[in-house]
């Protein structure tokens, strides 16, 4: 479905219209071939909240995702942003059957994702968005489905997990690539090297000045903070700074301003933290109005300027829109707005950016709505209830900028899930 609505500082204009992928059922367009755990049609079927680090990719002006016409399967398609233009690329595993595409990535100029074709497991693709275009990249050389994970753009140099087995126990594997065969090769096997032992489920590789941070499980006990210069000498896990030795479980890794921004558990509740690659420079945010963050793995906090906004918890209150300040001499956390007060609120794990607005849904203890944000509390507010009275459903990290324009995956009870589209014009001076 796609959905317009055309913003101003004075008004907020509704202007749909509907471009339906799928007339007979859920398209769910995204950058995952799985539906998702909602609504009651899709009831059974398992969306990858671990793995689609990454939401749609745009090259060019064109969005790149995978969805379903109700013929093919699941499979790679594309939009420009026209009815004309919004096509199936290549029907990868041919027939209905799905190509289980996910991790749409932009790296180096070069579209890669993860994908089958039915006849081999599950392996890093590259396109140039014609059919001819999308081919297998490499035989990553492990027995049966590498299962490629959490495709992320290291400076134009393209990172990803993959699983391996090893006496009975699962490992994971820290990969690189350029795009073609010789230029993918392995940098760190997380069966023991780097302080890891039979380290797995990998997740959230991040880019902080061209160097990887990421979260793993260290032998199948706990999450730990992982870094990589990008060589297996200097993949290591920074030691853990929980006091009572549980794991940190670290997540929502977010580069700014040169430093890993995060949330962890030192033993006493999820915090703020920030890191710089070592032991040493890895510390809690000053926190003097105790807000919690929350431990989700796969998510990310926004930046805006020179502050960084997430969701937090303080103590005894809803939950709220929070940041922290690097221009602020205290550095201290801070509440930017109550959201939706009472009881049953859940919210805000949405949150994108777009023309230096924040965008994220919200559930008011009754239906999901879209909210904006321009960092203060009088410039928090609803956007709009897309569907008054009926299921709202926005898909989980399915927001993303593209060139001043916010697409979302949507689920209103009509269309099923669809594809999004909010156009945010910039304020007026």
């Amino acid at each position: 479905m796609m959905i317009m609505a055309s913003m101003n500082n004075t008004t907020q204009a509704q202007n749909f219209r509907v471009v339906d992928v799928n007339k007979s059922k859920n398209a769910n367009p995204g950058n995952n071939s799985l539906p998702g755990l909602f609504p009651v049609n899709d009831a059974g079927n398992i969306y990858d909240w671990g793995h689609a680090d990454t939401y749609y990719a745009i090259l060019n002006g064109i969005a790149y995702f995978s969805a379903d016409d109700g013929t093919h399967g699941a499979e790679l398609w594309r939009r420009d942003g026209t009815e004309k233009g919004t096509y199936m690329i290549r029907d990868i595993n041919p027939g209905t059957a799905t190509s289980n595409i996910s991790d749409i990535t932009i790296s180096g100029g070069k579209i890669f994702f993860s994908a089958t074709d039915g006849a081999t497991g599950q392996g890093i693709w590259i396109t140039n968005g014609t059919a001819q275009g999308t081919q297998p990249v490499t035989d990553l050389g492990v027995v049966g489905s590498a299962n490629p994970s959490y495709l992320t753009d290291v400076n134009g140099v393209l990172y990803f997990f993959t699983d391996n087995i090893y006496y009975g126990y699962l490992a994971s594997q820290l990969w690189k690539s350029n795009g073609s065969s010789a230029g993918t090769e392995m940098v760190a096997d997380f069966y023991s090297s780097g302080g890891f032992y039979f380290g797995s489920q990998g997740r959230q590789i991040t880019n902080v000045n061209g160097n990887v941070f990421f979260s793993m499980m260290n032998y199948g006990y706990a999450n730990e903070l992982g870094y990589s210069d990008g060589t297996n000498a200097g993949t290591v896990m920074l030691n853990s700074f929980d006091l009572y030795g549980n794991g940190t479980n670290p997540s929502y890794l977010t580069s700014f301003r040169g430093l890993l921004y995060f949330s962890a558990n030192d033993g006493t509740g999820y915090h703020l933290w920030v890191s710089d690659g070592t032991n040493a420079g890895t510390r809690m945010i000053n926190n003097p109005n105790s807000i919690y963050t929350d431990g989700n793995t796969s998510a990310h906090f926004q930046t805006i300027g020179n502050s960084l906004y997430f969701t937090g918890y303080p103590i005894d209150n809803p939950p709220a829109l929070c940041r922290f300040d690097a221009s602020n001499a205290n550095n201290n956390v801070e509440l930017v707005k109550t959201i939706s007060p009472g009881p049953g609120v859940n919210n805000m794990y949405n949150i994108a950016k777009s023309n230096n607005t924040l965008f994220f849904s919200v559930y008011n203890g009754k239906d999901q709505t879209l909210w904006k944000s321009d960092g203060t509390s009088n410039g928090t507010n609803e956007v709009i209830d897309i569907n008054p009275g009926g299921h709202n459903i926005y898909l989980y990290k399915h927001f993303i900028d593209a060139n001043g324009t916010l697409l979302f995956s949507f689920y209103d009870d009509q269309h099923g899930y669809e594809f999004g589209k909010v156009m945010v014009v910039p304020k007026e001076r």
